[in-house]
């Protein structure tokens, strides 16, 4: 899954990382999972692990990740989406 996610100040590209799911049907599934990120925040670039509660549907996911900032020990919400590849079995 390649995603972005926007917040406050706050811009992140996110990939698909170990998730757990609740299959609803045979297109959606609900489910929480880490988001390895690159992100900017007031401008400074980082990278850090987020956490999301996810919906996917199909290919498309619509994913909220929360990432700690370590040195204000707070949290940065964002909300985002994102597209699942699938690679092609014959």
């Amino acid at each position: 899954m390649l995603g972005v996610s926007f917040g406050k100040n706050f811009y992140s590209v996110n990939v698909g990382g170990p998730a757990l799911f609740l299959t609803l049907s045979k297109d959606l599934k609900i489910g929480v999972g880490a988001l390895p990120s690159l992100y900017s925040l007031d401008g400074k670039l980082g990278a850090r692990l987020g956490v999301s509660p996810r919906i996917d549907y199909k290919n498309l996911v619509l994913i909220a990740p929360f990432f700690h900032q370590d040195a204000a020990k707070n949290w940065i919400r964002s909300v985002g989406f994102g597209y699942k590849f699938h690679r092609k079995t014959n």
